[in-house]
């Protein structure tokens, strides 16, 4: 069912993979109540985690160091601001 719907946005998975991953985890985090925005900081990649698999827009997401973005913000606020300047924001 989540492969199924992350197949229906295959013509963006290219927008979504480069620069706009945060998006696509808000996308599956509105769908797909039960779940958790997880961000990757070596990566700089934000996924959705949906019943303990880490999903993106080209499916299951490759392995890494996740960790729960609202757990992640509270480390480092000035690193925090940057990605949410940089890669959310997009300013």
């Amino acid at each position: 069912m989540i492969l199924d719907f992350i197949s229906k946005f295959k013509s963006a998975e290219d927008l979504f993979m480069r620069g706009m991953c945060y998006w696509f985890a808000i996308i599956l985090h509105n769908r797909f109540s039960d779940s958790e925005i997880w961000y990757e900081p070596v990566a700089n990649h934000f996924v959705c985690k949906i019943d303990g698999v880490f999903y993106d827009a080209s499916g299951v997401a490759k392995s890494g160091k996740y960790q729960l973005w609202d757990e992640y913000k509270q480390i480092d606020e000035l690193e925090v601001g940057r990605i949410i300047r940089d890669c959310i924001e997009k300013r």
